[in-house]
């Protein structure tokens, strides 16, 4: 029995649910040991050959951050008891959600990532049923300034996508782990490392990058979803073209209608370098037809070495998932001399 008090009285769907908190409970805090017979190397190591039919077609938005499941309450929560705990083997912090689907757990570990798909029947609960584990490049710890984390993957019609630290979106068959593209959508050369979940939208996955600190130019890209092509990529700084700023584009305030304000409102060419990364989660809004997020601080940290106000840096956008195309951009923080940014988690909510 997974939750010992309260497995017998729920429904298969909540019984599920349950689960996964169970080993979330005890994923969080067990970690730090080694786990014997992990695959090494950019490859799967399946632990049975069979596909798992329950995760094979696909997955619930990971962005939806709510659960309508209502057989848990605060009257029998302290029915709940742990039922296994996993040690992922890795030392450093798991910020990665994992992701429950079907009888299956898939839990990213940190850079040199592992990604671990834990089989949750109550028959074999815990076994690894298979995992995988990129070839990494060592030079990205020297860029991880707020730790190797993991963002955690993203499921999508039958696949798990996910990004690495040094880089890489790749894209794995959900039911036995066996890779379907890796696409280099980083450059480390350049500063650029990937530390959030990809968004899969219309058909694109979406991925934005990190490198504030190190003058990285901030930049989002949608990569087809079946192949890993690039289909467009939008920087935060630069000329109109490079932005995705066009016609349809239509900003809040009178002060961000101009030519090329990703270029004028910076010191020389310092937008090159000039920082504005998509490296917080990204939001898709089906009925409004648009991906939102953020763009992170301006480069370099010093606000005295890039007078203007910094466009289009620390504020909200929405694009067209579709081509990249700027609808809208909200400053929060024009110039940013604190360095504050905005790529702090959003919510989609409905007002009247």
């Amino acid at each position: 029995m997974i939750i010992e008090a309260m497995h017998s009285r729920m429904p298969a769907r909540s019984r599920r649910w349950a689960r996964s908190i169970g080993l979330v409970i005890g994923f969080v805090c067990l970690v730090g040991h080694a786990l014997p017979g992990l695959a090494q190397g950019g490859t799967s190591s399946p632990a049975q050959p069979a596909a798992n039919p329950s995760i094979a077609a696909g997955a619930p938005s990971a962005e939806a951050r709510f659960s309508d499941l209502s057989e848990i309450t605060s009257d029998n929560v302290v029915g709940l008891r742990l039922a296994f705990a996993f040690r992922t083997g890795s030392p450093r912090g798991h910020a990665g959600e994992p992701r429950a689907v079907g009888s299956t757990l898939l839990v990213l570990t940190p850079f040199p990532h592992t990604l671990l798909a834990l089989d949750l029947d109550p028959a074999s609960l815990g076994r690894v049923t298979w995992s995988y584990r990129p070839a990494p490049d060592g030079r990205a710890h020297g860029l991880a300034t707020a730790g190797a984390v993991g963002a955690g993957p993203t499921l999508a019609g039958g696949r798990v996508y996910l990004n690495t630290l040094d880089g890489r979106t790749i894209a794995l068959d959900a039911g036995t782990g066996q890779v379907a593209w890796d696409t280099l959508t980083a450059d480390l050369a350049n500063g650029e490392t990937l530390t959030t979940a990809p968004l899969v939208a219309n058909g694109r996955v979406l991925v934005g990058n990190s490198g504030d600190d190190f003058g990285a130019r901030g930049w989002i890209a949608a990569l087809d979803a079946d192949t890993g092509r690039e289909v467009w990529r939008r920087h935060s700084t630069g000329p109109d073209e490079e932005v995705g700023i066009g016609a349809g584009f239509r900003p809040l305030h009178p002060g961000e209608r101009g030519r090329d304000l990703g270029v004028h409102s910076w010191p020389l060419s310092g937008w090159r370098h000039g920082g504005g990364s998509v490296s917080g989660p990204l939001l898709h809004d089906a009925r409004l037809g648009l991906v939102l997020g953020g763009t992170g601080r301006p480069a370099p940290g010093n606000p005295e070495q890039r007078p203007g106000r910094n466009r289009w840096t620390s504020g909200l956008f929405a694009r067209n998932p579709e081509t990249g195309a700027l609808r809208w951009f909200v400053g929060i923080n024009a110039h940013d001399p604190f360095g504050f940014g905005a790529i702090a988690a959003n919510l989609l909510i409905d007002r009247d």
